[in-house]
């Protein structure tokens, strides 16, 4: 079923700036971290030092993010899409002037989806996620499935994907791989010196 004309769609949008900002950020704490780490002398400290933090680097990691997302509105008309944001900005994307867009699943459904418009002035990326990943509203589902079928209804000629989608399903994927990493790395840790260490 395709949403009505100038139907708001409300979904809530990661920062992407922002992301990649604290992926930077955190890089270099780890690096600095794990240099350090090599300065201290016994393994157990080594161990200890790295688990509580590289830990502790990626739950604050992925928390700041998630804290950052915001509501945008997707309106689409005969003519255009409008993308209303919460601070009142408003971008128009007319359809005669879009050249390439996709939207597809990350990695795993938890992750969201990501949008990518492209006309002949800009290209700008939303990252949709969800307002709580352990329980997926229907409504979420509903709105999902609006914008595709939108998308799809007035966009399908120039629905393909790039090389930079291939790009941010990757980088998009690490911090869940990081938080996956650090959890075995604090299992791992705690086996090691429950039942190696005398």
């Amino acid at each position: 079923m395709i949403s009505k004309n100038n139907e708001n769609i409300v979904v809530r949008t990661v920062n992407i700036k922002f992301f990649f900002i604290t992926i930077l950020i955190f890089g270099i704490i780890t690096f600095l971290l794990s240099y350090y780490a090599r300065s201290i002398n016994y393994t157990i400290n080594q161990t200890y030092f790295l688990i509580f933090f590289l830990s502790a680097i990626v739950i604050v990691f992925v928390w700041i993010n998630f804290r950052n997302t915001k509501l945008i509105s997707l309106s689409f008309g005969d003519k255009d899409i409008k993308i209303f944001q919460d601070d009142s900005r408003m971008k128009i994307w007319k359809y005669d002037k879009i050249k390439n867009y996709n939207m597809y699943r990350l990695w795993v459904k938890p992750m969201g989806h990501m949008l990518r418009l492209r006309d002949d002035k800009d290209m700008k990326y939303y990252w949709i996620v969800w307002l709580d990943t352990k329980q997926i509203s229907l409504e979420e589902e509903q709105n999902i499935k609006k914008i595709e079928q939108n998308l799809l209804q007035k966009l399908s000629e120039t629905n393909r994907k790039q090389s930079i989608d291939y790009i941010i399903l990757f980088l998009a994927s690490l911090p869940f791989v990081l938080l996956i990493m650090a959890l075995f790395i604090l299992i791992g840790g705690f086996i090691y010196i429950i039942f190696y260490l005398k």
